[in-house]
C-alpha cells in the first residue's frame, strides 16, 4: 500500500474514533519530547514519513524537523528505528469489498393545503453509501489500482412503485430529475476513481427529485410513494459488486384534507 492510501485509511479510521470518543486520551495527542520518546507514536510517524496529531479533535499531518523522522528514535549510537513484531492474525485484503447504501426520501409526510387539486411538490430522494469501518479499508485498497479503459462504472436503478411511479429519465409523466450524470435509469455510467471513492466513503451522495407538482389528488385521500433503489459497482469486466440497501426502500406520503 502506498503512503497516500495509507494516510487516507489512517485519517478516516482515526477521525471516526475521535468523533465517537472526543475526550479519550490518545498517543496522537502527544507532542515534543513526550511524543519522540513514545515508540508507538514516533514509530507511526516513521512509517508514514509525517507526524500525525489529533489535537483539537481533528486529524492533522505535520512535517518533522528530523529528516528522516526515524532518527529521533536513537537507541544505540548510530542505530535508530524500532522493531516490528508480527501479530498472530494477518489481515488479507478483500478482493471484492462488501458494502451498502441507504435511501432517504424527504418529506416523510406532508399535509397538502385544503382544496388542493394536485400535490404541487417534489420528493427529494438521496442515495448515500453506508459502510462499516473495515469495509472502508477494503474499498480504499480495492480502488488503489490501475483500471481498464472505461472503468470503473456504476449502475443505479431508482424507481417509484406508486401508481405514479416511473424510472428516471423516461417519458413518464412523473419523472425523476438530477443535475448529475448518474441518472438512476439502470444504465452503466463510467466515472473516475475519485468520484467512486468519494461516494463509497460517504463524502458525496446521489440526489434526485421526484416531480409531483401536477400529480392529481382527491379530497380526503392519502398518496404514498414507495421509492426503491439498487446500486452496482463494476471494477472490471469480471468484478461486479452489488451494494446492499440498508434500507433499500423509503416512503413519502401526501395527505389531502377534506375541504371545509
Amino acid at each position: 500500500m502506498n503512503l497516500t492510501i495509507q494516510k487516507k485509511v489512517l485519517t478516516s479510521l482515526i477521525q471516526k474514533s475521535v468523533d465517537q470518543k472526543p475526550d479519550e486520551d490518545r498517543i496522537s495527542d502527544l507532542y515534543g519530547d513526550t511524543a519522540k520518546k513514545n515508540g508507538f507514536n514516533w514509530g507511526q510517524s516513521g512509517v508514514c514519513q509525517d507526524i500525525l496529531r489529533t489535537t483539537g479533535n481533528k486529524v492533522n499531518w505535520y512535517d518533522s524537523s528530523v529528516d528522516p523522522v526515524m532518527k529521533a528514535l536513537t537507541f544505540n549510537g548510530d542505530h535508530y528505528g524500532f522493531v516490528i513484531v508480527s501479530a498472530e492474525n494477518v489481515i488479507i485484503p478483500t478482493p471484492n469489498p462488501p458494502g451498502g447504501f441507504s435511501i432517504i426520501s424527504t418529506p416523510k409526510v406532508k399535509i397538502l393545503e385544503e382544496g388542493s387539486k394536485t400535490i404541487k411538490s417534489y420528493t427529494e430522494v438521496t442515495l448515500k453509501s453506508k459502510l462499516l469501518d473495515t469495509q472502508e479499508v477494503d474499498w480504499i485498497k480495492a480502488l488503489d489500482r490501475e483500471f481498464d479503459p472505461g472503468f470503473p462504472k456504476i449502475i443505479i436503478n431508482l424507481k417509484s412503485t406508486s401508481l405514479a411511479g416511473g424510472t428516471a429519465d423516461t417519458s413518464n409523466t412523473y419523472d425523476f430529475s438530477t443535475s448529475s450524470k448518474f441518472k438512476g435509469n439502470g444504465q452503466e455510467i463510467s466515472l473516475t476513481k475519485d468520484e467512486l471513492e468519494s461516494f463509497i466513503l460517504g463524502e458525496t451522495t446521489f440526489e434526485y427529485r421526484h416531480d409531483l407538482v401536477n400529480y392529481p389528488v382527491d379530497p380526503k385521500q392519502s398518496y404514498t410513494f414507495n421509492y426503491e433503489a439498487s446500486i452496482q459497482v463494476l471494477l472490471s469486466d469480471e468484478i461486479t459488486i452489488d451494494l446492499q440497501g440498508n434500507p433499500s426502500q423509503a416512503e413519502t406520503t401526501y395527505h389531502n384534507p377534506e375541504k371545509k
